[in-house]
C-alpha cells in the first residue's frame, strides 16, 4: 500500500512537472517577445522602482510558491537522510522558485508598470536631455553607447550599422540628443535620440 501511494505520488509530481515546463516555456516566450519588440525605452533610476517593482512581486511569488509546493518539498526532504542532499535539494528548488517567480509575478509588475509609465508620460510636456557619452561599446553579443544622465550610467543597445563610425572616435567629442517625457518617479519615456558632435 505504501509503494502504490509513494508510486502515486511519483506521478503526480511528474504530471505537474510537465505543465510547469509548459508554463515556465510559456513566460519565457511571453518576456522575450515583450523585450524585443515592445518594451518602451526608458532612461532615468529609482529606488521604489527596485523595490516596489522588482523586489516585493518576486518575494510574494516565492511565498506563493512555497506554499503551493509545500507538501512536494517536505516529501523530498524527507525522502533525503543526507543532509547535503536536502540542502542541494533547497538550493535547487529555490532557484526555481526564484526564476519562476521572477517571469511570473516580476514580469506582470514590470509590464504593468510599464504600460502606467507610458500612459503618464504620454501627459507631459517633451523635454529635450543632453547627455554626455561615456563609451561606445561593441562586443559578439551586443552593441552599446553608454552616457551619463542625472549622474548615473545608461545605455542604449543599438545596432552595429549605427555603431560602427564612432567606435574608433572619441566619445568625448560627441553628445547625445534625447527627446523624452517624464513618467513615474525618476523614469522619461525616450521618443528618439541622435548623436550629435561639439563644435570645435
Amino acid at each position: 500500500m505504501k509503494f502504490y501511494k509513494k508510486r502515486t505520488t511519483i506521478q503526480k509530481e511528474k504530471n505537474k512537472d510537465k505543465i510547469h515546463y509548459k508554463i515556465l516555456i510559456g513566460l519565457l516566450i511571453i518576456g522575450v517577445l515583450y523585450y524585443l519588440f515592445f518594451e518602451p525605452n526608458l532612461i532615468g533610476n529609482d529606488s521604489r522602482y527596485t523595490y516596489y517593482i522588482f523586489l516585493t512581486p518576486i518575494t510574494i511569488g516565492i511565498v506563493v510558491l512555497l506554499l503551493y509546493r509545500k507538501d512536494f518539498l517536505i516529501y523530498k526532504l524527507n525522502s533525503c537522510k543526507n543532509l547535503k542532499n536536502k540542502i542541494f535539494i533547497l538550493f535547487f528548488y529555490g532557484l526555481q522558485g526564484i526564476l519562476f517567480s521572477y517571469l511570473l509575478f516580476g514580469q506582470i509588475a514590470k509590464i504593468s508598470w510599464d504600460k502606467l509609465n507610458e500612459s503618464i508620460a504620454e501627459k507631459n510636456p517633451e523635454e529635450v536631455l543632453i547627455c554626455e557619452i561615456t563609451r561606445f561599446w561593441t562586443s559578439k553579443s551586443s552593441n552599446q553607447i553608454e552616457f551619463q544622465f542625472e549622474n548615473k550610467f545608461e545605455k542604449f543597445n543599438v545596432s552595429y550599422s549605427t555603431i560602427k563610425e564612432y567606435l574608433n572616435k572619441n566619445p568625448k567629442d560627441y553628445y547625445l540628443k534625447i527627446d523624452a517625457k517624464k513618467g513615474i518617479w525618476n523614469y522619461y519615456l525616450v521618443y528618439k535620440w541622435e548623436i550629435i558632435k561639439r563644435l570645435q
